[in-house]
């Protein structure tokens, strides 16, 4: 966990406590996943309570529990060891919490409000903007025009600040202990308009030109539309509850481009996760409400909502289907393989732009004495050994750096389409082949990289040997990783000569 909080931009400690209480368990894949399905599974029973609490449909409850189950980045999270789910699980019952004190207001109730707010500031700081949402949402729910607002206003606004005050102190005394890491040295590019409405919904997974036009579609005309609906629909029966889901998705939204520009630090759609229970809560409002306009009858518009929905559910299927098919960047395999290198060898030097080297650091603390600055390259030591990381197809400066060196070969290898490492020293190329041959090569790293045909070269038997702990190392590794890799494995062995 200390490692995770040093090497990790501003990360509070929740999940990675969780994480070191559960590795006590086994380090299996199904033992370090299991928490965040354990928060995705609780994530579908709180958006179909909060979307009945605010709504009061049933069948919109249902709906937009349905649609939570089937987001393909709500799945791909709740089935990753990392952060995400946990997060989203958190905020929603913050909400929950929230409204059920605002409008039945109890010191208990009040109180659990306090303590679900504390427990959902420490696996992530966007917790603050739902925070932040909900007490613009009580402003504007107290207005005259909203027939839900509090009964007792100055109650419920004391109530509120009481609950707001532990938390608010353990979030200040926590950032005055720990704080955040500082800007990072990634950049930060403008998303498209894609990347922001429709891909933390939709996922940016592509199957095929069709899919990518029904994602755009869907997501940036379709959904939005109907939470247009779903908030109109509140408001034309002057409830605050379309507002405040309204508030959730749009200050959540402007909160994290924000942090990530003042940061500097590059925008992905999972940073947005938190706020998409809401919006499909909108979404299933909004759908329920064009359906009855529409087809009038119950009956027809309950027909008319599922078939939209398995319409929906179709292309989530698509986005889900090819998130599996895509090729993992398996940064937990480079890091092991550097870490093995660096306890072979002492003077081992590690290099990685734009910061990346948080992520091998992430997996292999020991890792971090032996990163170093892109001036101090090439070393002076005529026994060092450089290993460069880089995500993406771009070739470091670094690399031709260690190139024009004296003596200094490079060895490129790749552990994913878009992860690639460079192997560099002061000798002769077969003296580098032999030393990564000594290593437990990944298989990714055999299936993605030109490793063996050179080896062959070398020495025929080598390659074998370098084949079999790979394949041994392979039957111990799970799915999602090898899913791809593992057939392009197989033809790389096919491939080799058998040298006998």
């Amino acid at each position: 966990m200390g490692n995770a909080q040093r090497n990790v931009m501003g990360t509070p400690p929740l999940d990675y406590l969780i994480t070191t209480l559960v590795r006590t368990l086994g380090e299996s894949e199904f033992v370090l996943r299991f928490p965040a399905v354990v928060w995705g599974v609780l994530g579908i029973a709180l958006t179909f309570v909060l979307a009945r609490r605010v709504t009061g449909s049933r069948g919109i409850a249902y709906s937009a529990a349905l649609l939570f189950a089937c987001a393909p980045l709500l799945v791909h999270f709740a089935q990753e060891a990392r952060f995400y789910s946990l997060p989203i699980c958190l905020s929603l019952l913050v909400v929950y919490v929230f409204g059920r004190a605002w409008q039945q207001p109890r010191a208990w109730r009040w109180a659990l409000f306090g303590l679900a707010t504390l427990i959902a500031l420490f696996p992530h700081y966007y917790t603050l903007l739902v925070i932040g949402a909900l007490v613009l949402g009580g402003i504007i729910a107290s207005l005259p025009f909203f027939t839900d607002r509090a009964r007792d206003l100055p109650r419920a606004w004391s109530s509120l600040a009481v609950a707001l005050l532990v938390p608010g102190i353990a979030l200040v005394l926590w950032m005055m202990g720990q704080g955040f890491t500082g800007p990072g040295e990634f950049g930060f590019a403008p998303p498209t308009l894609f990347d922001v409405i429709a891909a933390p919904v939709t996922s940016g997974y592509r199957e095929s030109p069709f899919h990518l036009v029904t994602m755009q579609v869907l997501g940036i005309v379709v959904l939005p539309f109907l939470a247009v609906i779903g908030l109109g629909d509140s408001l034309r029966a002057r409830r605050s509850s379309g507002v405040l889901l309204a508030l959730i998705v749009g200050i959540g939204a402007a909160g994290v481009l924000f942090a990530d520009w003042r940061a500097q630090y590059f925008y992905t759609a999972r940073q947005l996760l938190f706020v998409v229970p809401f919006y499909l809560i909108l979404v299933a409002a909004g759908l329920d409400v064009l359906m009855r306009v529409v087809l009038r009858r119950s009956t027809w518009a309950a027909a008319g909502t599922i078939v939209a929905l398995g319409l929906m559910l179709a292309v989530f299927a698509l986005s889900l289907q090819r998130y599996y098919d895509v090729p993992k960047d398996d940064w937990r395999s480079a890091a092991r393989l550097i870490a093995s290198a660096a306890s072979r060898t002492p003077n081992t030097y590690l290099s990685a732009p734009n910061g990346l080297e948080q992520y091998l650091t992430f997996y292999e603390s020991s890792l971090a004495p032996h990163r170093i600055a892109e001036e101090q390259l090439p070393p002076r030591i005529e026994e060092a050994r450089v290993w460069v990381v880089n995500w993406g197809n771009d070739t470091p400066r670094v690399v031709e750096t260690l190139k024009q060196g004296a003596r200094w070969r490079v060895l490129p290898l790749a552990v994913s389409p878009n992860l690639y490492l460079w192997y560099a020293g002061a000798a002769k190329e077969e003296q580098l082949w032999r030393e990564l041959a000594a290593l437990d090569l990944p298989p990714q790293v055999l299936a993605y990289s030109n490793v063996l045909p050179p080896m062959q070269a070398i020495d025929a038997r080598l390659a074998q040997q370098v084949t079999q702990r790979s394949i041994a190392l392979m039957q111990t590794m799970r799915p999602p990783l090898l899913d791809v890799p593992k057939a392009r494995f197989w033809r790389r062995i096919q491939r080799m000569p058998t040298g006998e």
